[in-house]
């Protein structure tokens, strides 16, 4: 069981695209240290249809407490990146107008801080632009509540040569979606001290979790279980198979996967043992 109530490590922010406005309140909120930047991750899984929102802060390890623009500027000590739902990464938005006000000095641990933003796809052909207002970071790594265990795997990549292990054991697993038919049993398991971004999103519908094995599809009917991976993008599990036991009582979750995903990614050998349910928030 996770010894700790309280929930923090949040990235909030009312996002306005095209004719979308969505209040994003991520699962996940994450930080690694690349180059003496802090890359702090938040990502959103949204239901009906099921997609994903990730927003990026990268700070300056150890910048002080002050005003910081949001301006697209390389030099910057604060920028900020956004990928919509069902956006390529080469297509993802970045800062252009804006301000940072940090409340305190950043550190892989702790970022505290507000900011409103007009962000910009990199791509020069999509001129839509993204609002990101009434943004508010509050990330604190001693407070935010953990689950306990390991999800491993082997991940191909048709575009490399070589397969890549993928080994997390940074785990949180949660009931989302309410009570409802949306309601699933959710993990996310991100590989610690990876030079880049590497999770996995699993969600299996609650209703099914007394079955001992679903299909691995897009589907969100209730009828299979969905599967994110965070790659070099997001790419979700077109098919694939789930074998599982998950035990209420004990609050554990056990099995193997493999999955087949979009853009020619394999998750194969799959294996995970999770402890412990994060309390609702």
């Amino acid at each position: 069981m996770s010894k700790i109530k309280e929930r923090a490590g949040e990235v909030r922010t009312k996002i306005k695209l095209n004719d979308e406005t969505h209040p994003f309140n991520p699962h996940t909120t994450t930080t690694r240290l690349k180059d003496n930047f802090i890359f702090l991750n938040a990502y959103e899984n949204a239901f009906s249809p099921f997609r994903t929102y990730a927003v990026e802060l990268i700070l300056e390890n150890g910048t002080p407490p002050g005003d910081y623009p949001l301006n697209g500027n390389p030099g910057n000590k604060i920028k900020l990146v956004y990928l919509p739902p069902n956006t390529n990464l080469l297509n993802h938005y970045a800062d252009k107008f804006g301000n940072f006000h940090l409340t305190e000095t950043a550190t892989l641990e702790r970022v505290i801080g507000s900011f409103d933003c007009v962000a910009i796809s990199v791509n020069e052909e999509i001129t839509a632009k993204a609002n990101l207002d009434l943004g508010v970071v509050s990330f604190d790594q001693e407070l935010r509540p953990s689950s306990t265990g390991i999800l491993k795997g082997t991940l191909q990549d048709t575009s490399k040569a070589n397969s890549e292990n993928f080994v997390a054991t940074q785990v949180v697993m949660e009931f989302v979606g309410g009570t409802g038919p949306n309601s699933f049993l959710q993990v996310i398991a991100k590989v610690k001290g990876a030079p880049e971004e590497r999770q996995l999103h699993l969600h299996i519908p609650r209703a099914r979790l007394g079955e001992h094995q679903l299909p691995i599809t897009t589907n969100e009917d209730g009828t299979s279980a969905l599967a994110t991976l965070i790659y070099n993008g997001v790419h979700h599990a077109t098919e694939g198979t789930i074998n599982y036991q998950y035990d209420n009582v004990a609050q554990h979750f056990s099995g193997d996967l493999e999955f087949q995903a979009n853009g020619g990614i394999t998750f194969k050998d799959g294996k995970f043992d999770i402890s412990g349910l994060i309390p609702p928030r």
